[in-house]
C-alpha cells in the first residue's frame, strides 16, 4: 500500500525492470561484440598463425637473472621459431604512435 501511496505501481516496477534488463543485455552484447572482435584480431595476427604452425604454449611461467635478482612472471604466448624462442606478451594499452612502443634486444 505505501509504493501505491507514493506513486511506485506494479506496473511502474515492471517498467523500470524492463528496461534495467534490457540495458544489462545490450552491454553484455556489446561486451561479446567486442570480445570477439578482439578475438579475430587476435586470430588474424602474424604472430599468432605462426606460433599456431610450430611447437607452442600459452600463459608461461617465465624467469631470468637481472641483475642482482631474478625478473619473474607469466608470457601470453611463446613458440619455438627457426631462431630459437619467441615471447609474446599482449598489453591492453594503445599507443598513439610507434614511437611509444619500445623492443628489448
Amino acid at each position: 500500500m505505501a509504493l501505491v501511496a507514493s506513486g511506485v505501481t506494479a506496473d511502474r516496477i515492471a517498467a523500470v525492470t524492463f528496461t534495467e534488463r534490457a540495458a544489462i543485455d545490450l552491454v553484455d552484447r556489446v561486451r561479446k561484440e567486442v570480445v570477439a572482435a578482439l578475438a579475430r584480431s587476435a586470430l588474424a595476427s602474424g604472430l599468432v598463425r605462426r606460433a599456431a604452425d610450430r611447437p607452442h604454449w600459452r600463459k608461461v611461467y617465465v624467469g631470468c637473472p637481472f641483475g642482482d635478482g631474478v625478473l619473474e612472471g607469466f608470457v601470453d604466448l611463446m613458440y619455438r621459431d627457426d631462431d630459437g624462442l619467441v615471447v609474446v606478451d599482449y598489453k591492453t594499452d594503445s599507443w598513439r604512435a610507434d614511437a611509444d612502443l619500445g623492443s628489448v634486444p
